[in-house]
This record gives C-alpha cells, sequence and structure tokens, in this order.
C-alpha cells in the first residue's frame, strides 16, 4: 500500500471528493439519466463489495446463499442501510486490522493517478445498465427458499462438504465446530417446521428441493471425536455431498 496522506484540513469531505473524482472519471455516465447513473453505481457498488469479501475468503457458493437469504426478505430502508454499510465495513476493518479511512484515502489517491487506465477498464465490463444487453457467461438462477433456516442449514452442509478429511479406517474427519453448527441449524429448521409442541417435519412433508438436504443432515452423526475433529461416517457424508450436488442441479436455471 503507497504511503498514507491523510487529506489536508479543511478539505471537502471524502464523499464530495469522491464524487469529483467520479465526474471527472466517468464523464459518459454525466449524459445519462439520473436512474442510469444510479445503476452503475448500484452494479459497481456491489462489485466492489464483493471483491472485498473475496480477497477476504468467503467463497462463492456461501456469497449466493447470502444472496438468496437477502433477496426473500422486505427490502429495508436506504438511510438505515446505509449506516449498515458504514457499521459493518467499520468492524470488519477492526478485525482485519485496517483504517477504513485511511484506505480509502489512499484509494483515492491512486485511482486520479488511474483515470485513463480505469476508463477503459470500465469500457470492457459488460453493460449491465441496459436491459437485454448479455452480461459476461450466463449466471445459474435459482429459486432459493423463502425460509431462512433452510438457507443456514444449507451453507451449514456446504460447510461440512468443504471441510472433510477422509481418514484411512476410521471414516470422515470434520471441524467439530462445523459439526455442531450443522446440528444447530438442523435443531433451528425443525423447531420451526415442526409440529406444534415439539417433533420435527416429515421428509414427505417438506418442500422436494429442501428435503434432500435435510435428510442428509439427519444423516451426519459422529462416532467419535478425533483432537478438534469429529469423525462421521463415509457413507453419512457422502449422502450430504449428494444432496448438495442434487439441489444445485435440479433448481431452475437461466
Amino acid at each position: 500500500m503507497p504511503d498514507f496522506k491523510p487529506a489536508l484540513p479543511g478539505s471537502a469531505p471524502f464523499q464530495k471528493r469522491a464524487e469529483e473524482w467520479r465526474h471527472a472519471c466517468f464523464q459518459t455516465e454525466n449524459d445519462g439519466t439520473n436512474t442510469v447513473v444510479l445503476a452503475v453505481r448500484l452494479y459497481r457498488f456491489l462489485e466492489e463489495a464483493l471483491e472485498l469479501v473475496q480477497a477476504l475468503g468467503l467463497d462463492e457458493e456461501k456469497a449466493r446463499d447470502i444472496v438468496g437469504y437477502v433477496y426473500n426478505r422486505k427490502e429495508g430502508d436506504p438511510p438505515q442501510e446505509v449506516g449498515g454499510v458504514m457499521t459493518t465495513l467499520a468492524v470488519l476493518c477492526e478485525a482485519c486490522n485496517m483504517d477504513m479511512m485511511e484506505c480509502g484515502e489512499v484509494e483515492l489517491a491512486r485511482v486520479w493517478t488511474k483515470v485513463e487506465a480505469i476508463r477503459k477498464s470500465e469500457a470492457a465490463k459488460p453493460d449491465f445498465s441496459t436491459p437485454g444487453t448479455p452480461s459476461g457467461p450466463p449466471v445459474a438462477t435459482r429459486t432459493p427458499s423463502v425460509q431462512p433456516e433452510f438457507l443456514f442449514l444449507l451453507a451449514a452442509a456446504r460447510e461440512i462438504r468443504g471441510t472433510r478429511t477422509v481418514l484411512r479406517g476410521e471414516g470422515i474427519a470434520v471441524p467439530a465446530e462445523a459439526v455442531r453448527k450443522l446440528w444447530g441449524c438442523l435443531q433451528d429448521y425443525d423447531d420451526i417446521n415442526g409440529f406444534p409442541g415439539g417433533g420435527r417435519p416429515p421428509e414427505e412433508n417438506l418442500p422436494e428441493h429442501e428435503a434432500g438436504i435435510v435428510r442428509g443432515a439427519r444423516r451426519i452423526r459422529h462416532w467419535h471425536d478425533r483432537d478438534t475433529h469429529m469423525v462421521v461416517s463415509h457413507d453419512a457424508v457422502l449422502d450430504l455431498q449428494t444432496a448438495i450436488a442434487h439441489y444445485d442441479a435440479e433448481l431452475p436455471r437461466g
């Protein structure tokens, strides 16, 4: 990272200075309607947010699960959501030992020196603002469950699949924390979808695309502990892996 040069005393707020750069760099945006400009800014903000979580290790499958979870909820209030973005970004930066304002000032100074290169890069990106315009390789579209508890269960199941270690003659070792997380998500799912007063829901009564994941999760029972891991059967993990594959393959795709 280049040397940090703080803003001069009395300089305009960061937001205004960033807008000055956008106005100078993306002159073609200034010819569009406010709706078009807003649409482009939404796409670019989401792109940068995804690049940040990708850089910090979040995998694509979990990102897709979160997108499904968010878009199955009621729309929020924009000013409150901006506050949420700033608050969670500040907490994230603190956890990663980064100063969010320092990072912002350094990046703003950098992009002023890269105006032509950034214009060329933006010109090569998909034009998401034009309806019907191809936007790169086709992306799978899903009809996710409207139930957040199922999406949490699915994410926990994917974590089991991604962290397993095969042990010769013993089974499969899975981090104990991942197994407990799966059990907790499964218990929440059963509590919400089960019978009044207790009792897990029969699998035949579950939505078809959920039943396989739930069935596979219920089979994850550990044989014994091994250091920080739990050892479970090969067949149970294979069933869960197969259920996830079927879930991903059978839902509608665009």
